[in-house]
């Protein structure tokens, strides 16, 4: 189960194949340089990027939470 409360950023979830979705997800920077942004769950495509802070990540990993209670994307920055 997600505690809630540690979705405290807002994200934008941009797909070649839907309109972007603002969501609500928790940010966590890792060790190796990529960056874990934990959202509810919901159906994201192999061509979801997130916008956050200015900045443009690539979804490397998507892990699941729970019974379909929420999403853990590991991401990295890219330089467009």
């Amino acid at each position: 189960m997600i505690n809630i409360g540690a979705l405290d950023r807002r994200i934008t979830l941009v797909s070649a194949n839907a309109e972007p979705a603002e969501v609500w997800a928790g940010k966590r920077d890792l060790s190796d340089g990529r960056t874990s942004f934990l959202i509810r769950y919901r159906i994201i495509d192999a061509s979801t990027k997130v916008l956050f802070d200015g900045k443009t990540y690539k979804i490397e990993r998507v892990l699941e939470v729970g019974r379909k209670d929420g999403l853990s994307l590991k991401a990295i920055e890219v330089t467009e």
